[in-house]
This record gives structure tokens, sequence and C-alpha cells, in this order.
């Protein structure tokens, strides 16, 4: 049995302080966990359930699908869990921000590019639409935003987190069953139950610098403008038993998941 007093404990630690260890993820403004489901409606939200466990050690039953990026030719792997589709590997397709050379760190974890949350959102894009939009800036997005998704996809909102946080009920389902830690020690937590495969890649805030937090948390952008200076997301460590949605600085590189319209 898990001790979850303990991680709830460590979680509120890791957010309540400053380190190099990634603890530097701050907590929504009023304090709260769960997520609002008035603002930014997504046309993959609905009805939410408890979505079933599909996935065991030997056993691998599954909803997949795949999406192409038209972009780039990439190819990526997607699950449904619930009533949503969802990408199950990280995004990687390079801005001029995020690209790094071959032998990086993102290269060598193979896990996706680092993203701030003006590139997540597609800031350029917005831009030229007369929307002034990240670090810095409050704009207040109030539609999907595709943001730097492949097309049919989207960034998600806080309504698409808060549906899948539901529909997992336990972070640790999200989460791999490999490269987790806790409190410096290597962990097998994660369950992957729900094919949804979080690796705790941590942030960097340099395009190719060294991950920090790396083992022990990761982070993926939503399209909420929480202030000129943060912006929420979803964030799951071995620290605490549920995914939560927090606000963190905008200029720091998380990951991205993209979500189906």
């Amino acid at each position: 049995m898990r001790s979850h007093w303990l991680y709830i404990l460590f979680g509120a630690a890791m957010f309540a302080a400053c380190g190099d260890d990634g603890s530097d993820f701050a907590v929504r403004p009023d304090g709260g966990k769960s997520v609002s489901s008035e603002r930014l409606s997504s046309s993959s939200a609905g009805p939410t359930t408890l979505a079933t466990r599909c996935k065991t050690q030997l056993h691998d039953d599954c909803e997949y699908g795949t999406l192409t990026d038209e972009r780039d030719g990439r190819t990526y792997k997607t699950v449904k869990i619930g009533n949503q589709w969802w990408m199950a590997e990280n995004l990687n397709f390079a801005t001029e921000e995020s690209a790094c050379t071959e032998g990086s760190y993102v290269d060598v974890l193979g896990q996706g590019q680092y993203y701030t949350w003006a590139d997540a959102i597609d800031s350029v894009a917005l831009s030229a639409k007369g929307i002034a939009c990240g670090d810095s800036i409050l704009c207040n997005l109030t539609s999907l935003v595709r943001g730097i998704c492949p097309e049919g996809w989207h960034l998600p909102s806080m309504d698409d987190f808060n549906t899948l946080i539901e529909s997992a009920g336990e972070g640790f389902d999200l989460m791999t069953t490999t490269g987790w830690q806790y409190m410096g020690m290597a962990s097998n937590d994660g369950t992957d139950a729900l094919g949804f495969s979080a690796y705790p890649a941590g942030y960097t805030s340099s395009s190719c610098g060294s991950p920090l937090s790396l083992g022990y948390s990761v982070l993926f952008w939503s399209s909420w403008d929480e202030s000129d200076t943060h912006a929420g997301g979803l964030i799951l460590q071995m620290a605490m038993e549920n995914a939560n949605y927090i606000g963190t600085e905008k200029n720091k590189r998380n990951k991205v998941r993209c979500v189906k319209d």
C-alpha cells in the first residue's frame, strides 16, 4: 500500500520551495487543485466516467491510433482515454526556440521538444490575428487553441485536462513504469495503465539545456493564461498521488501533449 500521506507532504514541500529538482512550480493562486469547468470548453469534453484500465505488464488492450503531422512527416502514437483521444507521445515539432542539435539532451531522451508557453500556444500565429499573447502579457484566451499542435488537434484547455484527470482517477496510471524517482531513489509506482506513457522529463530554462527535475516530474502545457507571467498545465509527480493542474512560469520550457478536436 502506498504511503499517501508521505506523498502529499513531499509534494507540498516541492510546490512550496525552489530548488534544482524542479520544485519551483507554483500552485494555482486560489490554492485549489480542482479545475474549473467554466472556461475554455472543449469539443472533446463530455460526461466524464472513470476510464477502463487497459494495460498491464502482461497485456495491452488499450485503443491506439496514429497521428501524422503533415508539417514534418512525423507520426505519433495516440490513445483513447475515456471519451478523449490523446497523443501518447510528446510533441516533437521543432521551432526556432525549441529546436536542438543531434546529441543534445532532447535528442538523447527521445521525449520530444521543450517549449515555452508562447511557443506552445503559437503566439506568432495568434499575433497574426491581432492577439498579443505570451510572457508578460495576459491575453485571456477564450476558445480552443490549436497552438503548436498538428491540424485537427489542439493544445489542451483547462477542461480537457480536467476531463483527463477525472477519467484517470490516479496520476500513477498516466505515468510510465520506468524512469521515475522518489526522494532520490528509483521508483516503479507508475502503472501506465491507460497508455498515456508520461515520462518524467522535467523542464529546462533553455532550448537545449540540461533538464531540471528529470526523473521527478513532467508538466504538459495547457492554453490557460493564468496571469501575465504564469500559465497552467498538468503536472505529474511521483510525490503526488493525483495528477494536478497548476501554474508555472511562461518562460520555462515544458512538454506538449495534444488532444483531438
